[in-house]
């Protein structure tokens, strides 16, 4: 099985930002977890190397939301060494229609939005997560277990992309 990602070419502003991404996500059914997240590649230069997930699904009705901070070790190899997850439950199939994500990062605090709903608010736990600007990733990942042949192909359908910047002037979709 081949899996893919695309990186946006733009950084996505350190706080204050708001970003939405109207998208129909892979069937869970296909054991491949559909992720929108915050992070770049190459890594950077300073650590810690945050991680923003605005959305991991790849189990029917949990909506995964996590922050992980990415250190290297004195090999050069990176370590997940912090982690902060919720799980968001909704009691529909993802797959079946397009919803709205969101992700606020303001001030010390990351908030979480689904249809425009407020679902999680947290304190950043390092100032990285908020003051560094980060790429917008949109991937399949099969980390998690064997894809199901049976149910592929299927898709990650992404609509639209916003990010609003307050105080800029024409804040338009990219």
């Amino acid at each position: 099985f081949t899996i893919g990602a695309v990186e946006s070419r733009f950084d996505i502003p350190e706080a204050p930002s708001l970003l939405r991404v109207r998208a129909r996500l892979l069937p869970d059914t296909a054991n491949v977890c559909s992720a929108i997240w915050l992070q770049s590649w190459p890594e950077v230069k300073n650590n810690p190397n945050p991680e923003i997930d605005i959305i991991e699904y790849f189990q029917q009705k949990e909506m995964h939301m996590n922050l992980f901070t990415w250190d290297k070790d004195s090999s050069g190899n990176y370590q997940h060494v912090d982690f902060k997850g919720q799980i968001f439950n909704y009691n529909n199939d993802l797959s079946t229609t397009f919803r709205v994500y969101g992700l606020e990062r303001s001030g010390d605090h990351i908030r979480f939005y689904f249809d425009d709903k407020l679902v999680c608010d947290w304190k950043a736990p390092d100032p990285a997560f908020t003051s560094m600007p980060r790429h917008l990733i949109l991937s399949l990942e099969g980390h998690r277990y064997v894809p199901h042949a049976d149910q592929l192909p299927a898709s990650f359908d992404i609509d639209w992309v916003r990010v609003f910047i307050p105080g800029k002037k024409n804040n338009s979709p990219h």
